[in-house]
């Protein structure tokens, strides 16, 4: 039992790094207070994560994140979303 629950614990902090990288990643474009591009931290996570859900689905017109979005499962999508806005 304590293998298993140590493997669990294991795997979610696997996935918490997996996140947080990918989170760090969208900085490369979304961090330039100049740009026209959206400033994720000015976001709540429910309006990323719906726009991240738009992008996947095909509903929101893009030239690279309906690529980005679609290589994220929506469980990871959930959770950049929270880790990139404000609360």
């Amino acid at each position: 039992m304590y293998l298993l629950i140590l493997f669990a614990c294991q795997a979610s902090r696997g996935q918490d790094d997996a996140v947080a990288s990918i989170a760090s990643s969208c900085s490369g474009c979304h961090n330039d207070a100049a740009s026209s591009l959206p400033q994720l931290e000015r976001l709540t996570p429910q309006e990323l994560e719906s726009a991240l859900l738009s992008y996947r689905r095909g509903e929101r017109a893009a030239t690279l994140m309906n690529r980005i979005a679609r290589g994220l499962t929506p469980d990871e999508i959930r959770r950049v979303a929270a880790e990139l806005s404000t609360p």
